[in-house]
């Protein structure tokens, strides 16, 4: 922007003078600080003294932006203020300012800090609504007044003035709510949610607890994972994410085998299954395949016969070894390309020696009775998960969309459809399953948008409850899976138009090193002081003087903070049209 909108010295918004400057406070006489309460100003309220207020300082040919921080009377003053019939105390309040912007009046550039300081003497203004406002909008686009913006919130002390950001300074290096519970952080993904579908956009928004069902429209389409008949007599739409879906690593996070005695069991058999699904396929169309592995096939087949598993116990090796070369290409890769429900005896199958003895040699020993004692709990574990309707949503996906090629690909190659809501409301959360199969969505996601899928269609992954899912390592130490894909997509994605808004109540387990890719945040109340810290040195434009208000804001309140916004502005978010199923248990009408 080139011009402020309205002239910052207005005489009649004074409110007092500098007395004393230091390197980012200034204290400033605060006459009118102890008036028993606010005057108006052509429709503003001007509080001319409050802790919070936004003022602006002489400098010159520079505007420097401050916030009231604290407020106090001289030693000598303080028991005038004490009631006293008859009498008028004389008072003299003196106030602390926190500098933190500039603003060149010639050219209204914006800089943040102070590279000019006010000279003592200097007069102190209550900044007009107007140009807070401007400041919290400086990064819209210039003389565009078509530009796509997002109407969020107000201004506390001026409900009337709209707080509209650019779609660009809130996402574009990604963003991130925060606050604890009761704050108004569901309120404010809702409300995100809902101005995001106003436009040809694509917004995902996982849903752990499914409070975000409220949220309809032609443009909105729900999905759910596992069986939800509440969902789906609203209309959602019953997925799965099938365990073909998954990696090698997830599914020892989803089994937890033993590092020492199981895990290499578990691998076997993986590998065995792999051998025997691809020989099959071979088998089927032989023409696709190169005669090399065309042979293997065959010959691991003429071995295994009809039986559905690759028995080996006083069997051939040569049959195997020559699959396991030969296939390699189609069996190390990560996909798990498998029959799942083989996988139990398959282990059992692995457990035996690796060669015979004597004239044997060429062979699989015999069944190790050791190897076998260590793995029945696996297998054991093995056959419930599979069995489990738990688990149905991964390990018997018949008859259900797969989320990922049947909901997910088709809503982001929908030119009509703008918000896909995914509830996991009823999905398990025993052995991580609800972290693997999130995880496997953003992964998914990522390498869909390596592919420059969504460059002209940026998505928007809004991520509920996401110390859930990030900035973790679940599985034993041998076999342990980290929870990545959100923070590559963090890393990386904003280059494939692929961008995340984080919401959470716990900072501190997300972790400093993910919410400092965090472009913006929308910081809600935060009592633990652990997570004001977390959040103060992840975002390097929040200040001590700033990160001191985040415990008293009111309910609905959020400080917004980010790398296109000039100064930490305290916002008033605006109710969404369909706010969450988010409140507490009524206690007075149940009990």
């Amino acid at each position: 922007m080139s011009t402020l909108p309205i002239y910052p010295f207005d005489a009649d918004r004074s409110i007092g003078t500098v007395i004393e400057v230091l390197g980012n406070i200034v204290k400033v006489n605060l006459p009118q600080a102890a008036a028993p309460g606010s005057r108006w100003h052509h429709g503003h309220q001007l509080e001319a003294g409050r802790v919070g207020e936004f003022v602006v300082v002489e400098s010159g040919h520079t505007a420097v932006f401050g916030r009231i921080t604290g407020v106090r009377l001289p030693e000598r003053e303080r028991l005038s203020v004490e009631e006293d019939l008859g009498g008028k105390p004389d008072v003299h309040p003196i106030g602390m300012v926190s500098l933190v912007a500039s603003v060149d009046l010639a050219t209204g550039k914006i800089e943040p800090g102070v590279p000019h300081h006010p000279r003592l003497g200097a007069r102190c203004f209550s900044a007009h609504p107007l140009l807070i406002k401007w400041l919290a909008e400086s990064s819209r686009f210039t003389g565009d007044e078509e530009a796509k913006l997002l109407t969020l919130a107000t201004l506390p002390f001026s409900t009337d003035t709209l707080i509209r950001v650019a779609p660009e300074s809130l996402f574009g290096r990604h963003c991130a709510v925060l606050g604890a519970t009761g704050g108004g952080k569901s309120w404010t993904l809702a409300r995100l949610v809902e101005e995001v579908g106003k436009h040809q956009s694509k917004v995902l928004l996982i849903d752990p607890t499914g409070e975000f069902h409220t949220i309809t429209g032609d443009h909105v389409t729900h999905a759910h994972i596992n069986k939800d008949q509440v969902a789906e007599d609203r209309g959602s739409v019953e997925t799965c994410v099938p365990f073909t879906r998954l990696q090698e690593a997830d599914l020892f996070a989803l089994f937890q085998p033993a590092p020492q005695s199981q895990a290499p069991k578990l691998r076997g058999a993986i590998k065995s299954l792999k051998l025997l699904h691809h020989s099959k396929r071979i088998q089927a169309d032989p023409t696709k395949y190169e005669q090399t592995q065309v042979d293997a096939a065959n010959g691991l087949m003429k071995q295994v016969g009809t039986q559905p598993t690759v028995q080996k116990a006083n069997v051939a090796r040569a049959p195997f070894e020559t699959a396991s070369r030969s296939l390699a290409p189609l069996v190390d890769g990560p996909a798990a390309t498998f029959d799942i429900a083989r996988l139990a005896d398959q282990i059992q199958n692995e457990c035996c020696w690796p060669t015979g003895k004597g004239a044997d040699a060429h062979k699989f020993g015999g069944v190790h009775d050791g190897d076998l004692g260590y793995c029945i709990n696996l297998v054991t574990r093995v056959e419930q998960l599979v069995a489990s309707s738990e688990f149905a949503c991964i390990f018997k996906p018949a008859g259900k969309k797969d989320f990922l090629t049947d909901v997910l690909k088709p809503f982001l190659d929908d030119n009509q459809k703008t918000t896909l809501i995914l509830s996991l409301r009823e999905l398990s959360f025993s052995n991580n399953i609800r972290e693997i199969l999130v995880n496997a969505i953003g992964r998914y996601l990522l390498i869909y948008g390596r592919r420059k899928n969504l460059v002209n269609s940026p998505l928007v992954v809004v991520l509920d409850e996401a110390h859930q899912f990030i900035g973790k390592a679940i599985g034993e130490e041998f076999a342990k899976l980290k929870l990545d894909a959100f923070e590559l997509i963090a890393k990386e994605g904003r280059k494939y138009a692929l961008t995340i808004c984080l919401s959470t109540q716990r900072p501190r387990d997300i972790g400093q090193g993910i919410l400092s890719q965090m472009g913006a945040y929308l910081v809600h109340r935060l009592t633990n002081p652990e997570d004001r810290d977390i959040v103060e040195k992840a975002a390097g434009e929040l200040d001590r003087s700033a990160a001191a208000f985040i415990p008293t804001l009111a309910a609905g309140q959020a400080i917004l903070i980010g790398t296109d916004f000039p100064i930490p502005v305290t916002l008033q978010m605006i109710p969404p049209g369909n706010p969450p199923e988010s409140s507490g248990p009524k206690y007075q009408e149940v009990w």
